[in-house]
């Protein structure tokens, strides 16, 4: 009689249709010649434990997300000063920046929280003086560049304070995202520190290369990595 012992990585990976941050970050490595051997194989127990994290992740901001809205009573005539309206706009901000470092799962919760802002703006232009207009607009647009850079996933992600990317990780993982978040991502960093990833970004892209992995628009997101 002979039995069969199935190994953790004989069993075939089933990822969530819609990834939270740790799942993502899987997702990366898994097969990615990026990345050092030793992390390009995902076990389906690693994979598992992700997707618990990154479920428990989702119902902590929707239960916050649906108490910061019951909180702030908002209806159709809302009594609410320009500080409350500010102070209401910089949370929402901050929990749609936080939906984003959750992932994809956390697409619907962004987007209701970025009505929410909307809303809150809308009530400060209908009540707004016209000799204040020019200097809300012109903080609005401050929010909005705002929210742009820091609710791109990868940059929220990569900004969690559990983030799952790894400072050693963190280059190989950038250039799997779109070229827009590698240019974004270079954007915010030293010119010696984007410099020197550039460099070794095309080191690893000619090495994967070589494995037979090509990375898409490799020259595209290397050329992203160039602030000179």
């Amino acid at each position: 009689m002979t039995s069969k012992f199935w190994r953790d990585d004989d069993i075939p990976l089933s990822w969530s249709e819609a990834t939270g941050c740790f799942e993502r970050q899987l997702q990366r490595r898994h097969n990615n010649a990026l990345f050092p051997p030793t992390k390009r194989r995902v076990t389906t127990a690693e994979l598992v434990q992700a997707q618990s994290r990154d479920r428990a992740d989702l119902e902590r901001l929707r239960s916050d997300t649906q108490e910061f809205i019951d909180g702030i009573g908002i209806g159709p005539t809302p009594v609410l000063s320009a500080k409350d309206i500010h102070r209401l706009s910089d949370e929402t901000l901050k929990l749609a920046i936080r939906a984003a470092a959750v992932g994809n799962i956390a697409d619907s919760l962004g987007d209701r929280l970025r009505a929410v802002y909307e809303h809150l703006v809308g009530i400060l232009r209908e009540n707004c003086p016209p000799e204040v207009k020019a200097p809300l607009e012109e903080g609005n647009a401050t929010y909005e560049r705002y929210l742009k850079t820091f609710s791109n996933q990868f940059v929220a992600q990569f900004q969690r304070d559990d983030t799952p990317i790894s400072e050693a990780d963190l280059l190989p993982s950038l250039l799997v995202e779109d070229v827009q978040t590698v240019r974004l991502l270079a954007s915010m960093m030293p010119s010696e520190m984007v410099m020197a990833w550039r460099e070794a970004g095309a080191v690893l892209v000619a090495n994967a290369k070589k494995e037979g992995y090509m990375l898409p628009h490799a020259a595209d997101k290397l050329r992203a990595l160039d602030k000179s």
